[in-house]
């Protein structure tokens, strides 16, 4: 899914748009006991707990796609007939009503991950009757071409809220008042199925994982049956060792010149208004390294690399790669955090066969906030 299409998808996701008629939820304390199972219709609710509750299930589309939103696609033997995508299935065509498909749902999840804390299982279906966009990208707001029927599930910690002094209004007066128990913000959390090209994709699911955690690949394997996607951290780490495989070519160069030319291409897409998100493919990465003067032998292993890792001719989005808003730069004793404008100005110096950070200065300069002068030679 395109961030646009989650962005679509996300802002239907509040009581004024929403089609949610029930919210279903599954409790749990910390020992993976069940406490209660409950549904609670969204028509009854007060208006807060209809906004709290959308809030949540808007939570598991946020976030950015590479980082906490992951597309996952089933095999089509699965899709064809298999368990988990079956039974995901069911539950998008009874509108989570059917209790024996909620019930495994709830069971896959609870055997896949432990918190320190209870949490509760949401669980909602929504429908949203797609606008027709014309040629000319506009929409047609009273005609739909399809329906688009979705499950939303949020697994949320519940977290006791701090002790404290609250106003007694009868006594008019503060006391001591022992915190509630509370949702937080899902941990992990899912969108099936889901929506491509503004239509719905039986084959794919959106995963929302919220951080780095070992049981997200038990999470995605006991809900999916398939494998986890590798993380934003993997990602550049592994993309980090591309380029060291680059050895003494590279250089502080070629890695901010490298960063410098995805940031204006990213910048030109913005501007451009393109429809589909930012991403570049392994020979443009490689085009552009060719452009900072690395050896065709080097280019050659760049290459067959990220072939191995993303797949030949696939787009990657390249804020998983690398971060091109800012600059950190790490010596053994030393951290200098600066930004791309200011990185580029940086370079690297052998004086007197000692290796150098040479950083130009311009206005002033502090030291632990205080201003200090510059030492002119001689």
């Amino acid at each position: 899914m395109t961030i646009k299409e989650i962005g679509e998808v996300r802002r239907q996701l509040n009581p004024e748009k929403s089609n949610i008629t029930k919210v279903y939820g599954c409790y749990i304390n910390q020992a993976g006991e069940p406490i209660s199972d409950y549904e609670q219709s969204v028509g009854m609710m007060r208006e807060e707990e209809k906004e709290y509750y959308h809030t949540l299930l808007k939570k598991v589309l946020s976030g950015g796609q590479g980082r906490t939103l992951f597309d996952l696609s089933f095999p089509t033997a699965e899709v064809a007939g298999g368990e988990y995508h079956g039974r995901l299935m069911t539950l998008v065509k009874t509108r989570c009503a059917d209790e024996q498909a909620r019930t495994a749902l709830y069971q896959q999840i609870v055997s896949a991950v432990k918190l320190e804390t209870n949490y509760v299982i949401l669980l909602a279906c929504n429908q949203y009757d797609v606008p027709h966009k014309h040629a000319d990208g506009e929409r047609d707001l009273e005609g739909g071409d399809q329906v688009y029927t979705h499950i939303l599930c949020a697994v949320c910690p519940v977290k006791q809220a701090k002790p404290g002094l609250g106003y007694h209004s009868e006594d008019k007066v503060f006391h001591t008042s022992v915190g509630d128990y509370l949702i937080a913000p899902p941990q992990w959390g899912f969108l099936f199925p889901a929506f491509d090209n503004r239509a719905t994709n039986l084959y794919d699911a959106l995963c929302y994982l919220r951080q780095e955690d070992e049981q997200n690949a038990a999470f995605v394997s006991s809900v999916f049956a398939l494998d986890c996607p590798p993380s934003e951290r993997s990602n550049r780490q592994g993309f980090a060792d591309m380029l060291e495989e680059l050895e003494d070519q590279c250089s502080m160069e070629v890695v901010t010149t490298l960063s410098q030319r995805v940031r204006e291409l990213a910048e030109e897409h913005k501007a451009e208004h393109r429809e589909e998100d930012f991403a570049v493919s392994g020979d443009e990465l490689r085009l552009m390294l060719d452009e900072c003067g690395v050896s065709e032998e080097r280019l050659d292993n760049f290459s067959r690399r990220f072939e191995e890792r993303y797949g030949k001719g696939e787009m990657v989005d390249p804020g998983i790669l690398l971060d091109t808003k800012s600059c950190q730069v790490k010596l053994p004793d030393v951290s200098i955090k600066a930004s791309p404008e200011a990185a580029e100005r940086m370079e690297t110096r052998v004086i007197d066969g000692v290796p150098y950070l040479l950083i130009p200065t311009e206005g002033e300069i502090e030291v632990n906030g205080v201003s200090v002068s510059v030492k002119t030679e001689g």
